[in-house]
């Protein structure tokens, strides 16, 4: 059978239907698929089964099964009229299956004449047959398969699947084997609701994962988490694609679907939005970044400049130098310190009173014009001593013309006017 343009690769795992493929060994001679969806499987089985007995007035469409080894020339014709009466294909006997419980299956088919029934198969009873066959002739709808009873299901669980299969067109999965009793009886409580397979929970999906899809409603089977093909991400985004489109099927990690669906385009721009926003706000800090350092940069250049120039105005004293001194050098620091400040103080003195006789020796050098008659005696006595001429010389004088007279023995440099 080839994929309809809505179908994708499904994964079942260790949890295919076996019902399914004793059908298709018998009406196909092969066996089905393993990678298609249990509407399509359904589907293709319904094709391959179609049956309609040739009249007088109309041309026939199918062929009856041939008998097997486990049935014998009573039962092929019992088959053969109950198959006139139906429009699908009726399975010879099977090889667990007692003439009465074939005899109830042939019965299930005259009522449900579009359904296909699997022959009992273990590890199913008689009694769950029955429960089985009576299961099919209470759904009314066409195409229906109600799988046998499986290993893991214990018998109150298979009698709660036969209730929802008695109701719903959908294939309902035994319990899986990858599902505890809690698992399962979640699957078919949701699977009473719905109106499409939901599949048994698969080996890699977690409590979280299986319970957000059997409660999610979607008009095709959902795929279970599969990490092969999705992440967390894009199931939780498939579950949201199924929740608000349930008429579109979506593959596990189907990006361009998954960019189409409503509130997918809304988040795809809004995080667009945001991500302009963001790089808007990036770049605008990047600017500032640049400014700063730039900034931080010229500072850090002119402190080094400043550093450089104190370094080479910088002193070095000696007390800094070295490892840390003992107090012997301290005190030979100290009164080397002490000597070279008295040292200092007294080459000080005596560079100030070279420079007093220096200046005195310059100002005795200078020629002044005195008008003798308008001088007080006082100012030209201190005018003398400020021209060098001793203060016993001067203080020797007892009136004006004395210190002129004295003024010329000194050679000091004063013109004497008269006015």
């Amino acid at each position: 059978m080839a994929a309809n343009d809505d179908s994708f690769k499904f994964e079942y795992g260790a949890d295919f239907p076996e019902g399914l493929d004793i059908l298709s060994m018998e009406i196909q001679k092969r066996k089905l698929g393993k990678n298609f969806s249990p509407i399509e499987l359904i589907t293709e089985l319904n094709m391959a089964a179609e049956y309609k007995e040739r009249t007088a007035r109309r041309a026939g469409k199918g062929k009856r099964l041939e008998p097997n080894k486990f049935e014998g020339e009573q039962e092929t014709e019992s088959r053969k009229r109950a198959q006139a009466d139906c429009q699908r294909l009726i399975l010879p006997k099977g090889k667990d299956e007692i003439p009465d419980v074939f005899i109830r299956r042939l019965d299930a088919h005259r009522t449900a004449q579009e359904a296909l029934i699997v022959p009992l198969t273990p590890p199913e009873t008689n009694t769950d047959f029955i429960m089985r066959v009576v299961a099919v002739k209470g759904n009314e709808e066409p195409n229906t398969v109600i799988l046998p009873k499986s290993p893991q299901e214990g018998e109150a669980e298979f009698k709660s699947r036969m209730e929802v299969a008695k109701a719903t067109p959908a294939l309902v999965f035994p319990r899986g084997k990858s599902e505890t009793a809690d698992h399962f009886k979640l699957r078919l409580s949701n699977q009473a609701k719905q109106k499409t397979s939901i599949l048994p929970k698969a080996v890699d999906e977690s409590d979280k994962h299986f319970k957000r899809r059997v409660e999610t409603y979607a008009m095709f089977s959902i795929h279970p988490f599969d990490p092969s093909r999705e992440d967390e991400d894009l199931f939780d985004r498939r579950m949201r694609h199924h929740k608000e489109v349930p008429q579109v099927p979506c593959e596990p990690g189907d990006m361009d679907l998954l960019k189409k669906f409503p509130s997918e385009t809304v988040r795809l721009e809004r995080e667009a939005a945001e991500a302009e926003k963001l790089k808007a706000a990036l770049e605008k800090q990047a600017e500032k970044d640049r400014l700063e350092a730039e900034a931080a940069e010229k500072e850090a250049a002119e402190k080094e400049e400043r550093m450089k120039a104190a370094k080479g105005n910088k002193r070095t004293d000696s007390l800094d130098d070295g490892p840390a001194p003992t107090r012997e050098e301290q005190e030979e620091r100290v009164k080397a310190a002490i000597a070279a400040q008295k040292k200092a103080a007294e080459e000080k003195v005596l560079a100030d009173a070279a420079a007093a006789a220096k200046a005195m020796a310059d100002l005795a050098m200078t020629e002044d014009t005195v008008d003798f008659n308008k001088i007080g005696f006082m100012p030209l006595k201190k005018l003398l001593m400020e021209k060098g001429v001793p203060k016993d010389a001067v203080f020797s004088a007892a009136n004006k013309m004395a210190l002129k007279e004295i003024a010329m023995k000194h050679n000091v440099k004063i013109n004497f006017v008269e006015s």
